[in-house]
């Protein structure tokens, strides 16, 4: 017969292996976001879609007050928003986003309280090992024509439903592909390089928070690095920022080995021909991207929001924007010709100009106080440095009421609050210093 003590630990080896299991789920969820076409429709992101009921049975009683008073926060907002906004003839829409977002937000709660249960060693090398992966299946596609083709050919099973009017959106652009990085750029499975280059940043800078030492700077190079030359995305760019962010604050950039690497990073830009060309594209795509006319990718995610979308909500909606899926609002007011073809550049690829647009400006301060007390009141430390690379992640993509864009956030606040706790290497180097005491004062015991 086992042990209550023999049974105990059984069931926490059982629970712990779980967690791991669900975490990994929740990564290849937001990475891939596979849809379910509903007739002419699809609910995005299935994987996390139905992580949601398990993660709400396993993690229901850790729920506290907090928690209760930050979901009520967001969900009033949010109904205020549609309120008090102007276009009440597209409330059909603004309901399904609204109804989208609340449910994205309470997802990201559940797995914060999923990521509490792990060990920062079960933490890091799930984050790191999926960073490492698709930045290595990213090299893979990138110089593998025959592999190329095996990823498109699943991409077509993921993204695709024959039977239904579902289609959905794939990126193929050649010409394109060619002018960025001189060949066709790597996506690995996903749905467009940027969505890989997405993964990479938050996945690796999560490494880095919480794991100070030169291992997870050489992963988070080689990661960063791997996706930059196969993608030539902004995304990456924006993911070394947040990592140049985190080497300052934790004084990581003084140690020998991180200054070796990058100055062995800084030579390998230089005297390789094609990054350095990569490297131009991005300076001179940024500078075009200012111009409706210009480098498009550039012109949604920087140019559209701050110059003409945000304008124009501050002039005619500046308490509580447009509501949450007011898409359609913005349509009508811009004179801007892609924001007329298409409703998604109504409101550009930016998630941070979009809480403005969709909450207003008085809306966007009560948004980002919500989240500024929540996240106070979990203890976490280094906010600033949060919410730098929430910043520079959320300048990029603009899904604000995806559940992608929500399960990142619990990552990257998951990495923090475990960091807050315990990090990893202060952890072990604490867990030694106690076995070398004991070890010195065991013959003064033994006397």
């Amino acid at each position: 017969m086992k042990s209550t003590f023999q049974l105990r630990m059984g069931r926490q080896s059982a629970g712990m292996w779980f967690n791991i299991a669900m975490l990994l789920w929740l990564i290849v969820g937001a990475y891939l976001e596979i849809p379910l076409p509903v007739g002419a429709n699809y609910i995005p992101g299935i994987m996390m879609v139905l992580a949601a009921p398990v993660l709400m049975v396993r993690c229901m009683r850790t729920i506290v007050k907090n928690d209760i008073v930050f979901i009520g926060g967001f969900f009033l907002l949010t109904a205020l928003s549609i309120i008090a906004s102007p276009g009440w003839e597209f409330i059909g829409d603004k309901i399904k986003s609204s109804v989208q977002i609340c449910f994205s937000c309470c997802l990201m709660l559940l797995i914060l309280k999923s990521c509490e249960k792990m060990s920062p060693r079960a933490l890091y090398w799930c984050f790191c090992l999926s960073s490492v992966t698709i930045a290595s299946g990213l090299l893979l596609e990138f110089f593998s024509p025959g592999l190329k083709q095996i990823c498109s050919s699943i991409r077509d099973v993921l993204y695709a439903a024959e039977n239904t009017g579902f289609n959905y959106s794939l990126y193929d652009n050649l010409a394109r592909d060619i002018a960025m990085v001189g060949r066709d750029r790597a996506s690995f499975l996903t749905t467009e390089p940027s969505a890989a280059a997405e993964g990479v940043f938050i996945l690796s800078n999560c490494c880095l928070v919480l794991r100070r030492d030169p291992l997870a700077v050489v992963l988070f190079a080689f990661s960063n690095f791997a996706a930059f030359f196969t993608t030539g995305s902004p995304v990456a760019v924006a993911s070394l920022g947040g990592g140049l962010l985190t080497l300052v604050t934790f004084d990581l950039w003084r140690k020998p080995m991180v200054l070796i690497l990058g100055c062995l990073l800084l030579c390998m830009g230089f005297a390789i021909p094609q990054a350095r060309d990569i490297f131009a594209g991005q300076l001179q795509r940024f500078q075009g991207g200012m111009d409706e006319l210009g480098e498009q990718s550039i012109y949604s995610r920087i140019g559209f929001p701050y110059m003409k979308a945000l304008p124009s909500v501050v002039e005619r909606a500046p308490v509580f924007g447009v509501g949450v899926g007011g898409k359609k609002v913005l349509v009508e007011w811009s004179d801007d010709s892609h924001a007329i073809v298409t409703d998604e550049y109504s409101v550009g690829t930016n998630a941070l100009v979009r809480v403005f647009l969709f909450y207003g400006l008085l809306g966007g301060v009560l948004f980002f106080s919500i989240a500024y007390i929540y996240l106070k009141r979990l203890r976490i430390r280094h906010l600033v440095l949060l919410a730098g690379i929430w910043c520079f992640y959320a300048n990029t993509t603009g899904a604000l009421e995806s559940p992608r864009f929500w399960t990142y956030n619990a990552f990257l606040i998951a990495a923090f609050h475990c960091a807050s706790r315990t990090p990893l290497r202060r952890s072990i180097r604490n867990r030694q210093d106690a076995a070398s005491m004991d070890f010195k004062a065991m013959p003064q015991a033994c006397v």
